[in-house]
């Protein structure tokens, strides 16, 4: 055989490691992968659980020895173990349904003495963490053992990684097409199942994880889950006491230390012996729960689990190594979050109980480190390494962290402190077998190196490395900051105030990666431990990077958690809070007690600036001509209030004033013809003084463009660009573009950035992604583009939190409000947290209950302020208030107020219909009613879909009572909407009575198309319309749809002429 490319090696190697599961009477089969630490005489599976639940009770497992791998020959191995043999994650929890048993964690792992009947050598594959966009391939048996032997029935399917959720125990993949078959692919996927899935993008082998699931119960679009390496790590460390080696996927070569000598020994070590008696078997399987829920950072069930153990009955009959060992576990968790009462509380009942001699050496050493208590450090070191009592390689430990507190006691050079312990290239020269402990010294290392000595390349060198062979979860906040400081290293001038423009992204972005993943993953007390240690860190980071969502959210967090803040720390904070919340409108700064006089005045006058800008631009909704009344002589007052505030605003803090003023001279250029050369002449005379030259330039052109035509203007700023391209300079031409209606080239200019430019937003990509969907909903572009971009770049939102509101957004513009429930819930979270308004949550909660014909729930959130602007709007000069559209529909709807009777409204009316039913028997594009019962199975699925014509016809025919016959009627939201309209423009009783029917049928339900299906037919018609929304879902749910709309678009007739039925023929369909 001739091995063609890198990948066919790849594949070779990793099949090695393939295996194969069944039951003795081969009626069942999944895949498994093996591996062997290269220590003892044990070696193990790793499947998924669900597999094992398949098989009765003996396990016959089929492995391959290689003998020459080049020509494919291999010796093929069988042997059988007890299912009993099996250990599934500590933290599993089962459930048994109609659907039979299922795993809260989808893992197994099978121990197997190798005896002499294998020749196994020690794994060469390392785990990993995948990132969306990788390249994967799974090797199993999709088909079984079909074939005489393994390495003929061994198969391949390719793929891309979607999504990896931080606080998912699974990923997402993609099956390229053509490695399942479409029309059985959930068969293919079982034998699937527990198979590993590698990294192929690499000449190493990296194993992801394991094949667990389908998406759905028909693999959707070839989707599938798979079990991250995490819960197989986690048995594997603390079940077996083996540390696997973890690969950092995407980390430079620069941010790591590759030390083969140090990875060969990641497996080395010793097998823990079964328990002496059943009550340290019942302690140990306790134990190994407590560190599982540590090692996810869920420190409460660790500590509530740890205490309840204690005080069980079988705890004293454990024995004393045992219990020294749980104890250490909970010492563990009082120490990471910052709980010192109860952790010298242990430690006292502890030495009480003879458990312990004065202090658990790790945890003291560590505890006062953090703490920077370096004279209790020194002296505790001093008197472990005096008295040896301690084994070599704690007393090895407590040298290294004396060296480490001389470090800070005595300012030692870096090169002096730390040749004695590693060398140039920052591996150990001095010998540590216990991983874990390895891990920490590392991180204590990288610490320093990075918290004293500013040498942030080598402090993530050796924070990278503790994580990847160590199992502590909490290096990654020591990691954070070394990217966060390591960020803003050149950024920060001589008052300690950092220059955004000056920020390392890269770093940044790295650094908030890594916060995400803490932030998603840790619970109320980690939390609370994890902004006293870094909260000013993590605030900052989100900051600097312009995260509105994150920076609101974490205020509250901070405020609550940090309460010795200094008056620098507090004011520092505050001021950023009201920035973020000033570039919304004008903010109440009473509350903030920190600030200083000249912060209030810079502060109100950013606010109040903002708030005008945002009244003046008539792009945005719920802006209507009337609110012209007034906004010049408020525009006036303002500027003449900011020109005086400029003399109490700090030099350094005027710059942005001195920008939104020229915006603001402009607006009243635009809307008013003022005469504005001059003064906006005054303020460029500041921003030139600045040394931010792309500033200028942008500044420059904007000037220009007051005294010149379009033309002229827009050839000057692509000119500036492209002289001196960047990203600043790219976002000046689309604000041009915004700020004078030219929708079109904007559009055009998001889209070229998508695809010529990604290097102007690599770093950044997620806050992009985010602008460029706000841009189409806010300026009311093609929401098809919103939905698609949305769709394609969901899985690189790192943030779970701002990625399900813009999901939630994108539902409400598009009015599928499929589950309200969790709306109100996710909005309500908002409002709790201060990053949304009542008046919002409220009012959009309100539209989406009413939109599901929800009377009671949409009548609690109206009542909530019956003057929230989202229902009433205020006219300032007439005193007198409009109803919204909202507002509008919700009190005709429930019959406060009576329609309006627009005499010349064209919409649904009765003197319509008998040309419309003409209009119908001449269509020749239908289907006839028997074809589509025959071709929908009408007779076994009596469901359809009413559009809102289909239902007034119906209602006007007096056949409204007919859709009970049915075993399902869907409407979708916007049928909802457009009746709602309807009954709001005309008095229409058919349609409001209609509406009510609606709302007291059981065997309605109000659904509307998932994203996806809309894109179908978005892509499809010029218009989506009400109509086009029904045609939608029954197209997702291959139903026949009862189509009364007059004008059809020809798109929908070409296309999806052959589901409608119009509703006169009802009876017919029901005979």
């Amino acid at each position: 055989m001739v091995v063609e490319n890198d990948e066919e090696i790849l594949k070779l190697r990793s099949q090695e490691y393939s295996v194969f599961l069944t039951d003795k009477m081969n009626s069942t089969s999944g895949s498994g992968i093996l591996y062997y630490s290269g220590v003892g005489d044990i070696f193990y599976i790793f499947t998924c659980a669900h597999i094992i639940d398949g098989i009765e009770d003996i396990i016959k497992i089929s492995v391959i020895e290689p003998i020459d791998r080049n020509k494919e020959e291999y010796k093929q191995i069988v042997f059988e173990v007890s299912k009993q043999d099996v250990i599934y994650s500590a933290i599993d929890e089962i459930t048994v349904d109609d659907n039979g048993k299922s795993h809260s964690v989808d893992a197994a792992v099978i121990p197997i003495c190798k005896e002499n009947f294998i020749n196994i050598k020690k794994t060469d594959y390392y785990i990993a963490e995948p990132k969306k966009g990788n390249k994967i391939f799974v090797q199993g048996f999709p088909g079984g053992m079909t074939e005489d032997t393994m390495v003929e029935s061994i198969d391949e399917a390719y793929g891309t990684v979607l999504h990896n959720i931080a606080s998912k125990l699974t990923f997402g993949i993609r099956i390229e097409d053509g490695y399942l078959d479409s029309g059985n692919r959930i068969v293919e996927l079982e034998g699937f199942s527990g198979s590993p899935v590698w990294n192929r993008e690499t000449n190493e082998l990296i194993l992801f994880g394991l094949l667990t699931k389908a998406n759905g119960y028909t693999a959707y679009r070839a989707k599938v889950e798979i079990l991250k390496m995490n819960a197989i790590y986690s048995i594997m460390k603390n079940h077996f006491n083996i540390t696997m080696q973890r690969y950092l996927v995407g980390v430079s070569d620069n941010y790591m230390i590759k030390d083969i000598s140090q990875i060969e020994m990641a497996s080395e070590c010793e097998i823990e012996e079964p328990a002496d008696s059943i009550y340290n078997q019942w302690l140990n399987e306790n134990t190994e729960k407590v560190r599982t829920y540590i090692d996810d950072l869920k420190l409460q069930k660790a500590i509530d689990t740890a205490k309840e153990v204690i005080t069980n009955e079988n705890f004293k009959y454990c024995s004393k190594e045992q219990i020294k060992k749980h104890y250490g576990h909970l010492l563990y968790c009082y120490e990471i979050c910052l709980l010192d009462n109860e952790f010298d509380l242990l430690e006292e009942e502890l030495n009480e109980q003879g458990l312990l001699e004065g202090h658990d050496t790790i945890r003291w050493l560590t505890k006062n480190f953090s703490e920077k208590n370096f004279e209790e450090l020194l002296s505790f070191t001093n008197k472990l390494i005096e008295e040896k009592v301690e084994s070599a390689e704690k007393i090895q430990v407590a040298k290294i962290f004396q060296m480490l507190a001389n470090i800070y006691t005595k300012n030692l050079v870096a090169e002096d402190a730390f040749s004695t312990v590693m060398d140039d290239t920052q591996k150990l020269i001095i010998s540590i077998e216990n991983l874990d402990t390895k891990a920490l010294v590392y991180q204590m290392i990288g610490y320093v190196y990075g918290e004293h000595y500013k040498e942030y390349t080598k402090a993530i060198r050796c924070l990278n490395y503790s994580y990847q062979i160590g199992s502590d979860n909490a290096v990654l906040e020591t990691l954070a900051a070394a990217y966060y400081f390591m960020a803003i290293e050149n950024a920060v001038d001589f008052e300690d105030k950092v220059d955004i423009q000056k920020i390392n992204k890269a770093a940044l972005y790295t650094a908030r990666e890594f916060l995400l993943l803490l932030l998603s993953k840790a619970d109320a007390i980690y939390m609370s431990a994890l902004m006293k240690r870094i909260g000013l860190i993590v605030f900052n980071t989100f900051f600097f990077l312009h995260d509105p969502y994150r920076v609101l959210k974490l205020y509250t967090i901070i405020r609550d958690n940090i309460k010795n803040l200094g008056d620098k720390e507090k004011r520092d904070i505050q001021s950023k809070y009201a920035t973020i919340l000033c570039e919304m409108g004008s903010v109440d700064l009473n509350e903030m007690d920190a600030l200083l006089p000249e912060d209030k005045v810079y502060l109100y006058t950013f606010g109040k600036l903002n708030e005008l800008l945002k009244e003046s631009d008539f792009l945005l909704p719920n802006i209507s001509n009337r609110s012209l009344v007034g906004l010049e002589k408020r525009l006036k007052k303002f500027i003449v209030e900011a020109e005086k505030n400029l003399d109490f605003i700090d030099i350094k803090e005027q710059m942005q004033i001195h920008i939104g003023l020229m915006n603001l001279y402009d607006r009243g250029r635009r809307i008013f013809k003022w005469n504005v050369e001059d003064s906006m002449e005054k303020h460029m005379k500041f921003i030139r003084s600045s040394d931010d030259r792309k500033l200028i330039i942008s500044m420059e052109n904007f000037l220009f463009e007051s005294k010149h035509s379009l033309e002229e203007t827009e050839r000057k700023f692509v000119s500036s660009w492209q002289k001196n391209p960047s990203f600043i300079l790219w976002m000046e031409i689309l604000q041009f573009y915004k700020r004078n209606y030219m929708f079109d080239k904007a559009d055009k200019l998001f889209e070229e950035l998508f695809e010529k430019y990604p290097e102007y937003y690599k770093d950044e990509a997620e806050y992009i992604y985010r602008s460029y969907i706000d841009y189409i909903i806010t300026y009311h572009r093609d929401l098809k583009k919103a939905i698609e971009f949305f769709l394609l770049h969901k899985n690189e939102m790192k943030d779970l939190e701002v990625t399900d509101f813009w999901e939630l957004e994108l539902q409400k513009y598009t009015n599928t409000f499929n589950d309200p429930e969790r709306f109100e819930y996710r909005w309500s979270q908002l409002a709790g947290e201060n990053i949304m308004q009542q008046e919002k949550y409220h009012g959009e909660v309100m539209v989406a209950y009413m939109l599901n014909l929800n009377r009671e729930k949409a009548r609690e959130h109206y009542n909530y302020d019956k003057k929230n602007p989202y229902f009433v709007i205020p006219d300032k000069e007439s005193g007198r208030d409009y109803l919204t559209p909202a507002g509008y529909q919700f009190m005709v709807w429930q019959g406060i107020i009576p329609p309006r009777i627009e005499e010349n409204w064209s919409g649904m009316r009765e003197d319509k219909v008998i040309a419309i039913k003409n209009s119908f028997n001449d269509e020749e594009w239908k289907l006839g009613v028997q074809e589509l019962k025959s071709k929908y199975q009408f007779p076994i699925k009596r469901e359809v879909i009413v559009d809102a014509w289909g239902i007034y016809l119906i209602a006007i025919e007096n056949k409204i009572d007919m859709l009970e016959e049915f075993d399902k009627v869907y409407v979708t939201h916007c049928l909802v909407s457009r009746m709602l309209e309807e009954i709001c423009h005309y008095k229409n009783d058919y349609l409001y009575n209609a509406l009510l029917y609606l709302e007291m049928l059981d065997n309605v339900q109000i659904q509307s198309s998932g994203f996806e299906e809309q894109l179908s037919i978005r892509n499809i018609v010029k218009i989506y319309d009400e109509p086009a929304s029904a045609i939608g879902l029954a197209q997702e749910l291959n139903c026949i749809g009862i189509i009364g709309e007059p004008k059809l678009q020809e798109t929908i007739i070409d296309n999806f002429g052959k589901m409608i039925m119009r509703p006169f023929d009802l009876e017919e369909l029901l005979s």
